[in-house]
């Protein structure tokens, strides 16, 4: 395996991990079994699968993905939202850069102050990201106070240059349980992640309680290492 395969292995293991802890627990507590085994073992071959075609072929694992994310997971996550149930989601509002016509999307919860931080789980092949370089004005269903949502204008950018696995932990960590759960199933499911930085208009109060403390840099965190 090549030095590219071992970087990309690494993480993808370690989030793996992190995303089997929950079900091992859930099963301690309340059991279940698929064909004979605790359901956990399947979860733990499913994820092993995942990293396996992460390496072989990036181009299936990201058309299985997406065709999951259209079919089942995205519909579900939308109505949750537009119900005002943010279950560590916000929604995305691009323009489409050939209709013109407005595109959601369900994105993890990377706000830090008025700086909404995305991670583009397919990177450049993600339509989102091609309407946002074509039009950087945006809109956020995003959690405001308590559990109040609403629509927050910002403007997008695409950082090509930052590290988005160490843009992640910046602002997903043990601090922030749903938070953390949400990237590390960002990497599992992700072919090439991608960064892009929100700036929000008219919403300086963070529903996290400030910048959480972060360091700080000339954007308001320490630029991570750039990707080799």
């Amino acid at each position: 395996m090549g030095r590219s395969r071992r970087r990309r292995s690494g993480p993808l293991l370690v989030a793996s991990f992190i995303l089997l802890v929950p079900a091992w627990i859930d099963w301690s507590v309340n059991g279940g079994t698929i064909a004979g085994a605790p359901y956990p073992v399947w979860f733990a071959l499913l994820l092993l699968g995942s990293v396996a075609l992460t390496l072989a072929s990036p181009r299936w694992k990201r058309r299985l993905v997406l065709a999951l994310q259209r079919v089942l997971i995205n519909p579900v996550v939308r109505l949750s939202l537009h119900c005002r149930i943010p279950l560590g989601w916000d929604l995305l509002r691009t323009t489409g850069r050939r209709t013109g016509r407005v595109r959601s999307v369900p994105i993890g919860n990377g706000r830090v102050g008025d700086v909404l931080w995305v991670i583009a789980e397919h990177g450049n092949l993600a339509g989102y990201v091609h309407n946002i370089r074509a039009e950087p004005r945006v809109e956020v269903l995003i959690r405001t106070r308590g559990l109040r949502m609403e629509w927050v204008a910002g403007r997008a950018t695409v950082l090509d240059g930052d590290d988005p696995l160490a843009r992640q932990r910046l602002f997903a960590g043990w601090r922030h349980p749903v938070r953390l759960l949400n990237a590390m199933t960002v990497r599992v499911l992700g072919t090439d992640p991608l960064t892009i930085r929100i700036d929000l208009e008219g919403c300086r109060a963070a529903a996290s309680g400030g910048r959480d403390h972060l360091p700080v840099g000339a954007d308001g965190f320490e630029p991570p290492t750039a990707r080799v």
